[in-house]
């Protein structure tokens, strides 16, 4: 038995095989088996690859009728016996030290499921373009960002463990975006890695599936939106997707988005639906970007009711970009000549920015236009794409259920009724996190859960009543406010506590809130069934739109004393941060106001 295997699916690679495969039979790493499915070339690929097997008892050839890569690869698989398989593309080129440099990896990090490396861009003739594939912080996916933000490894750089490949089930019947399912299901179960140096070389050419036309870049972006989907499902513990036959031939057989959109409907919950269209005309702005093709008029259509007909479109993950890839498709259709699609595209109050947009394009030189940039591109405040991001997570997700990161206490020990869980997101153990919990806590239906910044040290016990109804999430995150370091933490913090079905409803509120109602109270509210779902303190239910709702936020660490920027006297700025400061106070609770409500 091999120490690697080499999984190939080839059709039509009559004049690239041949270079293909010598750089295979190169590596550094000799002891492999080259598994090579023909997935019914007509071309000579058969013909060349039985003459180099004959001349290397390491290549085994296999053939198929014509039935699509994923039935390919899955035949392939069964010729695995090695440890580790390899993937490969029939017309890319890997370097001499490609499997030593992914094998040391894999056997240095057990926890590591698949590997895979950059790549160098190379013509249809092998000469380098100059650009390397894009290396992706495997840590930012997310199924539920619109579009999703897939886990991606370039995958004819791949390695992975063959029980990990099984484990997951191989590939499934998903057309032209099989890779980023394997991925999603890969992620789940184990640790993934991009090695930062190129180990080989990735050909850019005409005759790949996505470049061919925009039909193409349709089912590309509703098969990868579809496996996202998919992996919602898995992370809500619901019924995963059915991909069938069937459905791959309605999919393949529907030529406008529309359609594709119309043959996946029935499968999708009203939820799934209204993300699903969100996200495909997202997911095709973003592939005609970098693809010789634009959106026609039917796409244009479709674009336009999505983000026009969903009032929650400004809440979604990455609303900014949909809405700079929307103009930006639209200045590429107006300089095309098709001004009357970029029109359609665009709603009527941005057709000043798009005609400004356009005639900046062509009517400066890019001389002109860097210094221009240079006095008009502002600064981007997080807040607002801070408070999209926890919109969108908050939402959409009311039957989420990840891993449980916390401690979860013995059935016996609760009283299985339905409770509220209360998220706290705390940087400081100190005496008023301990006033907040405990009273919550005097209400049997609350639990709470803690996420702890990963710079504070926990270097005490924390002095909580009925502590078996607190958790402090496992997973910490090192959180630095205005990035996405605070999304992650909230996503920990909600994972753990959607893995108790006893909690019906959850509350997001931050470890200097303090509540000005009984808890008690606030907890009949809730789950009276007339809140939503996930609330962050403030917007508890319709009835409750103050804007205290059912607590107040605490002034403890920003004292005037210890802010010297609030001092009236330095200037006439700072006199009106400080009244502007006493304003916010007087809305709060100072420190040494507490003990009035721990009774509560």
């Amino acid at each position: 038995m091999a120490k690697i295997d080499v999984l190939m699916s080839v059709y039509n690679c009559e004049r690239y095989i041949s270079e293909t495969l010598a750089s295979i039979q190169a590596q550094t790493i000799k002891d492999i088996h080259i598994i090579i499915v023909d997935d019914g070339s007509t071309d000579r690929t058969g013909e060349l690859v039985a003459r180099a097997a004959n001349n290397d008892e390491r290549i085994i050839y296999h053939r198929q009728d014509n039935a699509g890569i994923v039935s390919a690869l899955n035949a392939g698989l069964q010729y695995c016996k090695a440890e580790f398989i390899a993937r490969h593309d029939g017309d890319d080129i890997s370097y001499p030290e490609r499997f030593e440099a992914e094998l040391a990896y894999l056997e240095t990090n057990p926890d590591c499921v698949a590997v895979s490396s950059v790549a160098r861009h190379i013509d249809e003739n092998g000469l380098h373009l100059g650009t390397i594939s894009t290396r992706k912080d495997l840590t930012a996916a997310d199924c539920f960002s619109v579009p999703a933000e897939e886990p991606y490894l370039l995958q004819p750089m791949l390695m992975l463990r063959r029980s990990a490949l099984e484990m997951v089930g191989g590939y499934r019947n998903i057309s032209v975006a099989e890779d980023s399912d394997l991925l999603w299901r890969l992620n789940a179960i184990g640790t993934m890695h991009i090695i930062s140096d190129p180990l080989g070389d990735y050909r850019v050419h005409n005759a790949s599936v996505s470049s061919q036309s925009v039909v193409h870049g349709r089912r590309l972006a509703v098969w990868s939106q579809l496996a996202a989907i998919s992996e919602q499902r898995r992370l809500t513990k619901t019924t995963d997707l059915n991909f069938s036959s069937e459905l791959k031939i309605r999919i393949e057989s529907a030529m406008s988005l529309a359609d594709m959109a119309s043959a996946v409907r029935e499968l999708l919950t009203e939820v799934e639906i209204n993300w699903f269209g969100l996200a495909v005309s997202a997911k095709l702005l973003e592939i005609c970007y970098y693809r010789p093709y634009e959106p026609e008029g039917s796409d244009i259509t479709f674009i336009r009711h999505v983000t026009s007909s969903d009032e929650n479109t400004s809440r979604c993950f990455k609303y900014a970009k949909l809405k700079e890839d929307i103009l930006a498709a639209a200045i590429r259709l107006t300089l095309g000549g098709r001004w009357k699609d970029a029109l359609k595209l665009l709603p009527p109050e941005r057709w000043p920015v798009l005609f400004a947009r356009a005639v900046f394009r062509v009517a400066f030189p890019s001389s002109v236009k860097s210094i221009i940039k240079g006095f008009t591109v502002k600064r981007k405040s997080p807040t607002r794409d801070i408070f999209n991001r926890f919109a969108d997570f908050l939402e959409p997700l009311p039957s989420l259920e990840g891993k449980p990161q916390v401690y979860c206490p013995p059935d016996s020990l609760l009283d299985g009724k339905p409770s509220v869980a209360y998220l706290i997101m705390a940087h400081s153990q100190d005496k008023q996190l301990e006033c907040l919990v405990n009273a919550l806590l005097s209400d049997p239906r609350s639990r709470v859960y803690i996420h702890m910044d990963a710079k504070t040290t926990v270097d005490q016990p924390f002095n909580f009543k009925d502590s078996f109804r607190v958790m402090l999430v496992a997973d910490r995150i090192r959180v630095n406010w205005g990035g996405f370091s605070v999304v992650k933490a909230t996503q920990a913090i909600l994972r753990a506590a959607l893995s108790d079905k006893r909690n019906e409803r959850f509350v997001l509120l931050s470890g200097a809130c303090f509540p000005t109602q009984s808890p008690s109270a606030v907890n009949d509210e809730l789950l009276r069934g007339e809140g939503n779902l996930f609330s962050v303190w403030g917007q508890i239910g319709p009835n409750n739109l103050s804007s205290e709702g059912f607590g107040r936020y605490v002034v403890s660490k920003f004292q005037p004393c210890d802010i010297g920027v609030l001092n009236p006297k330095k200037s006439i700025f700072h006199a009106r941060l400080w009244n502007l400061y006493k304003k916010i106070a007087s809305k709060c609770l100072t420190e040494n106001e507490l003990s009035d409500f721990s009774g509560l």
